[in-house]
């Protein structure tokens, strides 16, 4: 399938509840725990662990909860919320929140299932949740040890530049890397 065939035959919805078991499927395939070392290194990995019914009540309340589909079938996630939607017991995001005080939003996952990435659709994913909130700054936490470098280097190539670095209680050192909202940055160019 060429990137073109790729574009005309995919859409980018918000998740509902019935996404939720192919979500959890994706997400399970990117869990660090389930990789190799040279897999994880490779195509980079999630560690939030979270379940279908996990999935399932983001959608229910989440307004930044996007999927995409090819034909019926979800290739792709992005998890996203803003401080009003930070749990109690994030540390990262809470971090987040008493540090900026402007509006952001936190992508908690994305995941492109693995036959349908390098198309552009991790970054088409950015780009509508950005369109969704454009004055909202964006942020994403990326695992450091054991190194994400393939989540970096996608992110970086977004323009998001790392903001600072924090170890929460999971014991894994996290970077936090940021955008600033789509209308500044289509202001400065």
């Amino acid at each position: 399938m060429t990137t073109v065939d790729l574009l005309f035959s995919f859409q980018i919805v918000k998740a509902r509840t019935c996404h939720a078991r192919d979500i959890s499927a994706l997400a399970g395939r990117f869990q660090l725990s389930s990789l190799s070392p040279q897999d994880a290194r490779a195509h980079g990995f999630l560690v939030s662990g979270f379940c279908e019914r996990d999935y399932a009540a983001f959608a229910k309340r989440g307004d930044h909860f996007y999927v995409v589909l090819h034909d019926t079938q979800v290739v792709g996630f992005l998890l996203g919320y803003t401080r009003e939607e930070i749990e109690p017991g994030a540390v990262v995001d809470r971090h987040l929140a008493d540090r900026y005080q402007e509006p952001f939003l936190i992508i908690k996952q994305i995941c492109v299932r693995p036959d349908f990435a390098k198309h552009g659709l991790a970054s088409r994913l950015y780009d509508h949740v950005a369109r969704q909130v454009p004055r909202f700054r964006i942020f994403a936490a990326i695992v450091l040890e054991p190194l994400n470098l393939p989540s970096i280097r996608f992110h970086e190539k977004l323009q998001f530049e790392k903001v600072l670095e924090i170890t929460p209680p999971d014991g894994l050192p996290r970077g936090v890397w940021s955008r600033q909202p789509i209308e500044d940055i289509h202001v400065h160019e």
